[in-house]
């Protein structure tokens, strides 16, 4: 399971990427007439819309995202609305799924929900936000049972650590979303079973394995720490504001292209 968790170099690249995929969607020639641009989107909407109604994945999502954003920016806004329509439909129904599944589907939805929250902040589009934030709310709960689930069911105590290292991974996601109740109960279930890994530490037969597994947890807890100041400083707000700079210095720096 990837990361949910976004460092800084890791928001560096996808503000980039970000930036660029901007650029192309809002890229029209001077001498290209507005209404073939919007005719353009409203094409890609229908194509996306077809999609996102065949299927409960979330790949469709990504593409309605960037149409709704696309219309937004060039002032269409029934288009944009019926994008985010769609968009949300597609997370309710993909949240759904995750939910009944459970298991990796569920852990690998979330990521996706995660992406897609700093994406559509960082565009402002309001119904979107409100879809995922639901979603997140609902998902959160359910990854971090299967992860004290895992836990439990772990024989080694290096594998018990690896959940232990994941549920701090999901504190410090809640953390960068800015939501203190979600954080609040990914740190309490990090703690508790941080404290289980402390009590089996100190059972160990030997003084030499006590102090390996007894400074592993201490790693485990620094870098839990690490993650939450990290995301603290690079929450979804301030990455908004980091995208929309970059946006403005690529536009000052001569973006726009000029036609004869």
């Amino acid at each position: 399971m990837g990361s949910r968790f976004l460092s800084l170099a890791q928001v560096l690249t996808w503000c980039l990427a970000a930036l660029c995929l901007a650029a192309t969607l809002a890229f029209v020639p001077a001498s290209a007439a507005d209404k073939a641009s919007a005719e353009g989107l409203r094409s890609a909407f229908r194509d996306a819309a077809r999609d996102a109604k065949l299927t409960d994945e979330l790949d469709p999502a990504y593409e309605l995202l960037g149409i709704a954003e696309a219309a937004q920016q060039q002032e269409i806004p029934q288009l944009a609305a019926e994008a985010a329509g769609s968009f949300a439909d597609l997370v309710k129904r993909a949240a759904a799924k995750a939910l009944k599944t459970g298991g990796e589907l569920a852990e690998v939805t979330l990521d996706q929900f995660v992406d897609l929250r700093f994406m559509a902040r960082s565009a402002n589009l309001t119904l979107p936000q409100a879809a995922l934030d639901d979603a997140i709310t609902k998902l959160f709960p359910n990854v971090r049972t299967a992860l004290e689930a895992k836990f439990n069911q772990a024989a080694e105590w290096t594998d018990k650590r690896a959940a232990v290292d994941e549920l701090a991974d999901l504190q410090a996601s809640a953390t960068q979303l800015m939501n203190d109740e979600l954080a609040g109960d990914m740190a309490t279930a990090f703690d508790r079973k941080a404290a289980e890994l402390e009590t089996l530490a100190g059972q160990a037969e030997d003084e030499e394995s006590r102090t390996q597994m007894r400074d592993a947890l201490a790693e485990t807890r620094k870098l839990r720490d690490d993650r939450v100041a990290d995301a603290k400083t690079n929450n979804i707000n301030a990455v908004a504001a980091l995208m929309q700079n970059q946006s403005e210095d690529h536009e000052d720096g001569g973006g726009n292209v000029e036609t004869q």
